[in-house]
Parts: structure tokens; C-alpha cells; sequence
């Protein structure tokens, strides 16, 4: 799992986050993209917003550069059940820990 920043961890709380992760539910027909569970099934009646990606590669600077508060809803989140947030999570840590 990404390092988190208090920049990030502010952004996390803020509106702009809230509207997106709505957005996103919305194009996932409010269900899990990975179970396919209901958010009114999901642990307090909500999909969980996932990052697919905390930043992208610019080919002009060749650097990675950041997309917290720039996250384009189509491709760099994801809806996602409590339950298959924290497996894709796990999943994340494990192959980071077996890679160095």
C-alpha cells in the first residue's frame, strides 16, 4: 500500500475526493468491480473508492509524476466491497514484500 502523507491524508477527507469516489460508484452501477456486491450490501451501506494508480508517467519530464486530486475517474479508480479492498491491498504488500 502507498506511503500516505498528510497532504494525502487530507485529501482523503475533502469534498473533491467525496464527489469522485460518488462518480465512480455511479459508473460502476454501485457495485463492487471486483464481487460485483451491492453497496447497500457492503459494510456501511458503501463502496470503497481504490486507487489504481497514485501516479503517472509524463514522457515529456520522464518522471512519475503524482495524480492525488488529479485522478481521472475512468482509469485510475475503482469501486471496490470492503472485503476486496483489503484483498487487493494484501495482494499489493505481499508481492511488494517478495520483490524487495
Amino acid at each position: 500500500m502507498k506511503e500516505h502523507t498528510a497532504e494525502y491524508d487530507r485529501y482523503i477527507r475533502s469534498e473533491a475526493w467525496k464527489k469522485k469516489c460518488e462518480e465512480r460508484a455511479r459508473i460502476d452501477n454501485f457495485r463492487c468491480c471486483m464481487c460485483g456486491k451491492k453497496q447497500e450490501n457492503c459494510t456501511n451501506g458503501k463502496l470503497q473508492c481504490h486507487h489504481i494508480r497514485y501516479s503517472k508517467y509524463n514522457p515529456i519530464t520522464r518522471q512519475y509524476e503524482s495524480i492525488i486530486g488529479k485522478e481521472n475517474v475512468y482509469e485510475d479508480l475503482c469501486s471496490l466491497c470492503n472485503r476486496c479492498h483489503l484483498l487487493i491491498h494484501h495482494y499489493y504488500d505481499r508481492t511488494k514484500s517478495e520483490t524487495g
